[in-house]
């Protein structure tokens, strides 16, 4: 019986993220292959700790608590004081971070170990696996983990100093410290692709793959003319709509009054997306035996990573010039950690960093 459970529970998360995949992807696994051929060690360590943390540290207290606890009497509410307690004593805090004591530097370690519930440490256990293994492949694991760590720390420390409010609100999460990961990811394997979960790719992927039967043999140039006149139908209807939702995730509900008042501009950047998207798509070199369905889809890193930091740059702003409160998601976090990927250069392996400054493949 409990074995029916565990796969349930397995299934119920695969068809969730799927479902939460179905505008946005959801990378979960890069297909490149490692120059060194090490096992990823200090990246299953890092996932180990972060899931035992959460499990034996925070979950029983988060949801016992939250099961026990009356909201109109408080009575029962021990377990989720506990929670709470825990979070406010090891979360990162503005007071304890700007009067220099040791403290700061240590909530500053403990809180990138936290997370507040389930889908928190899921998901940046998912986005560590993505971009970790072949970041650890270039540096080593001790390196590796140090870089992780000083990425932690940079993204904690940046968004307690770029905020000025100086909120006592605590900060938990290893999203900073992957958010690292993923800058420097993208400095060093700008090329590479990943494996996500994207329903719309995945559901226009299906006349790609088509189109790739049909033309496949022709050049990659008139590939390319056939994908961006098809793209350009496509990209009338479903590329204005991405296009605005796109608009919508970056920017916040502020743009929606520009996008209704622009329609036309609108369509033209969806006509432009489409034609760009499937272009690209189609002149790749197709893949041999294809399905015409799949349930994943095969994404370019550099796109994603870009758009990543684009959803996080201007709410980051937002918080820098006081106009936003910097609560619920750390945007600010996430980028000051996805900037400390400069110093990634310091981390990577000798032979590989001469590798990559002379052009040649890392």
């Amino acid at each position: 019986m409990e074995f029916f459970r565990l796969i349930d529970f397995v299934f119920y998360i695969v068809i969730t993220l799927f479902l939460s995949s179905i505008i946005f992807p959801t990378p979960f696994s890069d297909i490149g292959t490692v120059r060194y051929r090490t096992i990823p060690w200090m990246t299953f360590t890092l996932i180990i700790i972060n899931s035992l943390v959460f499990i034996f540290w925070q979950a029983f207290d988060l949801y016992q608590g939250s099961q026990t606890c009356d909201p109109v009497t408080f009575e029962g509410c021990e377990r989720i004081n506990s929670y709470i307690a825990t979070i406010y004593t090891y979360g990162l805090r503005g007071t304890y971070i700007n009067p220099g004591g040791s403290v700061g530097a240590f909530v500053s370690i403990t809180s990138m170990f936290m997370h507040s519930d389930f889908w928190h440490v899921l998901g940046n256990m998912i986005f560590l696996w993505t971009f970790g293994r072949r970041v650890e492949d270039a540096c080593g694991g001790g390196r590796f983990l140090l870089y992780y760590l000083v990425a932690g720390m940079v993204a904690n420390i940046g968004s307690i100093l770029f905020e000025p409010s100086h909120m006592a609100l605590p900060g938990i999460g290893a999203s900073g410290a992957i958010a690292g990961v993923m800058g420097a990811y993208l400095l060093l394997f700008p090329g590479a692709r990943v494996v996500a979960f994207w329903g719309i790719g995945s559901v226009f992927r299906v006349p790609v793959v088509i189109v790739l039967r049909l033309f496949g043999q022709t050049s990659a140039a008139i590939r390319w003319v056939i994908g961006g006149l098809f793209g350009a139908l496509i990209g009338w209807v479903a590329g204005s709509v991405f296009v605005s939702l796109l608009a919508l995730e970056i920017f916040g509900g502020s743009v929606l009054e520009f996008l209704t008042s622009n329609i036309p501009l609108v369509i033209a950047g969806g006509v432009l997306l489409g034609a760009l998207a499937f272009g690209f798509a189609l002149g790749q070199e197709p893949e041999k035996d294809a399905p015409i369905w799949r349930w994943t889809v095969r994404i370019p890193a550099g796109l994603f990573l870009i758009f990543f930091v684009a959803r996080e740059f201007v709410p980051s702003i937002n918080v820098i010039q006081g106009t936003q409160e910097l609560v619920g998601v750390n945007n600010l976090a996430h980028l000051a950690g996805f900037l400390a990927a400069i110093a990634i250069f310091f981390y990577v392996r000798k032979d590989l960093l001469t590798r990559y400054f002379a052009g040649r493949a890392v």
